[in-house]
């Protein structure tokens, strides 16, 4: 998978926060190739510090979760796909925070599926860099 991670300009930390099992997550980094750190929340205290939200059943299971899943069955079969072993129903969410510590920038998920593009991330790390 292309992360684009040069994009980001070369002071720019990307972080993956997750609140899964430890082993899981080294195994997920690596069978990923993720080209940045991976931080474990275990009790969810980030997740509720930056406001993500449970999901309901609509947006966990709905048309575009569906539609997700289905493209990444096609893409890369039944292999990725697995039964939630942790919290399911919880929202993820990008975020960028400014060299002085402020959050910059903030999408908060709707569902699995609900995430920004890359360019938009891309553009936000620099809005957030040119104001230091």
């Amino acid at each position: 998978m292309g992360w684009r991670k040069d994009d980001f300009g070369p002071d720019t930390q990307l972080l993956l926060v997750s609140f899964s099992d430890p082993g899981e997550l080294r195994e997920y980094a690596k069978h990923r190739n993720l080209p940045f750190q991976v931080l474990h929340d275990e009790n969810q205290d980030i997740y509720r510090q930056y406001g993500l939200e449970k999901g309901t059943f609509r947006n966990l299971w709905g048309f575009s979760s569906m539609l997700r899943y289905a493209k990444i069955i096609v893409r890369e079969g039944f292999s990725e796909v697995r039964k939630p072993i942790d919290d399911w129903e919880q929202l993820g969410g990008d975020f960028v925070i400014a060299p002085d510590g402020t959050l910059s920038y903030g999408h908060w998920s709707s569902g699995p599926g609900n995430r920004p593009e890359i360019d938009q991330m891309v553009e936000a790390v620099a809005l957030a860099s040119y104001g230091t």
